[in-house]
């Protein structure tokens, strides 16, 4: 099966999209932007593109460049890396992006890699793929991944048994599925695809247009950043984008996560520090980690124990301090949403103890998920604090980078969600998948130890 589909300025319905002798364009013959192969092994197929251009899709999928370079979420994948990326995009979160990289000029040295890889791969192309392989800049390989721990898990557990399938789209866009070129890879992958000129049916999620060259910035040096923000303005997010730009640069990061409420690599009620050494592709369940130091806060709403909040991450950030091999790490600061009274407080506190070099701050366009000012280094040296004194010999010294949050877009909103509570529930079967075991994943089979 061959499918194509031309990228352009303007917006297609996907019942515009065509079959004609057995191949799938839009409706003006247009010569194809992106082609979909199915190769003959199973669960297995190609995806050619060329720049500039992006595929979003729902779903879990195993991806591999045969041929030059995509990014998802702030993850740049290349040729030459040869290297299998699990990415995660369940429901109850923005459909995940596979956009080209600036095309780089063919080479004799390119070409080797890519037959290298398809070799190793061993991947059974015909000529005609490999001559379209030729005038592509990305080639991308996606697979089925195996069933891991966590879907098996979820898979048994009635709330989170779909969590990464999409199989009832066939009945809820039934009319407008059935004629789009990637219907058929949806029903053998389970997941969900659609193109940046297509009909938006599904929230997306959306690179802020300064996210780039903020991160650039931050990223000249080794340094301390703090992101800051109120609840739903996408820190989590842009947090992992960060990470995943600095990976490259630096091989480790250091994710200082002092949200217990939504904790990125542990379970809730706890302040942490996570040494990140692979990119974060899909949501907090789907990538915890073992910190190197944790402090069991007790609550997830910080407002029933602030103080005992504040000592858990000044113990935190004591340890950090304190150990040389952290020190020469980029510090990226994950705090929580709480932007109103004790909040203020609190966010204030973290930046005094940590004392960075850059904070970010996400402004929404409802004042109510804001700070009441910009977190300024002279609106945090007067704030009256009442965790964390600062010695007036002592001033704080950060750049404060401002962006508008882009976790507000209204358009193609998800009909699946999954609020506060669900997802710190997914986050502990997470952690509880690690203790199960197929078939039946039954927790009570499990010996406990203390």
């Amino acid at each position: 099966m061959e499918l194509c589909l031309k990228r352009s300025n303007q917006h297609f319905t996907e019942s515009q999209v065509c079959c004609v002798n057995g191949n799938w364009k839009v409706e003006d013959g247009s010569w194809p932007y992106v082609l979909v192969h199915k190769l003959p092994r199973r669960e297995q197929f190609l995806l050619l593109m060329n720049h500039p251009n992006t595929v979003y899709f729902k779903g879990i999928l195993c991806i591999c460049l045969l041929k030059g370079s995509v990014e998802i979420l702030g993850c740049t994948m290349s040729v030459r890396t040869n290297t299998r990326q699990t990415v995660y995009s369940p429901k109850g979160s923005s459909m995940l992006s596979i956009e080209t990289c600036f095309p780089s000029p063919a080479n004799k040295p390119d070409d080797e890699v890519v037959f290298v890889n398809v070799v190793d791969l061993g991947l059974e192309l015909s000529e005609e793929i490999i001559s379209e392989m030729r005038h592509k800049d990305c080639v991308v390989l996606l697979e089925k991944p195996r069933l891991s721990p966590l879907e098996g898990y979820l898979k048994t557990l009635g709330p989170f048994m779909h969590l990464f399938t999409f199989t009832e789209l066939k009945e809820r866009y039934a009319r407008v599925r059935e004629s789009s070129p990637f219907y058929k890879v949806e029903e053998m992958f389970r997941c969900v695809f659609e193109l940046s000129n297509t009909a938006e049916n599904l929230k997306r999620h959306q690179k802020g247009p300064d996210w780039e060259e903020i991160t650039n910035y931050i990223n000249r040096e080794s340094a301390r950043t703090v992101v800051c923000g109120g609840k739903g303005v996408g820190k989590s997010t842009f947090v992992r984008f960060l990470v995943n730009q600095s990976l490259p640069l630096f091989r480790e990061v250091l994710c200082l996560d002092f949200d217990p409420g939504q904790p990125e690599f542990t379970i809730p009620g706890c302040v942490s520090a996570v040494i990140v050494k692979q990119p974060l592709l899909g949501p907090s369940f789907t990538h915890l980690t073992t910190p190197e130091q944790m402090v069991f806060v007790g609550e997830v709403n910080i407002a029933q124990c602030p103080s005992q909040y504040a000592d858990s991450v000044q113990h935190i950030i004591s340890y950090c301090n304190s150990q040389p091999k952290l020190l020469r790490m980029p510090w990226i600061v994950n705090t929580m949403g709480f932007n109103k009274g004790v909040g203020v407080d609190l966010t204030t506190s973290v930046i005094r103890m940590l004392k960075p070099q850059h904070v970010v701050q996400i402004q929404s366009a409802n004042a109510e998920f804001n700070f009441p000012e910009p977190l300024s280094p002279p609106y945090v040296c007067s704030y009256q604090n009442r965790f964390c004194e600062l010695p007036p010999d002592d001033p704080l010294k950060y750049v404060l980078h401002t962006m508008r949050t882009m976790a507000e877009n209204k358009k193609g909103m998800a009909p699946w969600g999954m609020g506060a509570p669900r997802l710190r529930e997914a986050v502990i079967l997470s952690y509880l998948s690690r203790m199960v075991q197929p078939p039946k994943y039954i927790l009570a089979d499990t010996v406990p130890y203390m």
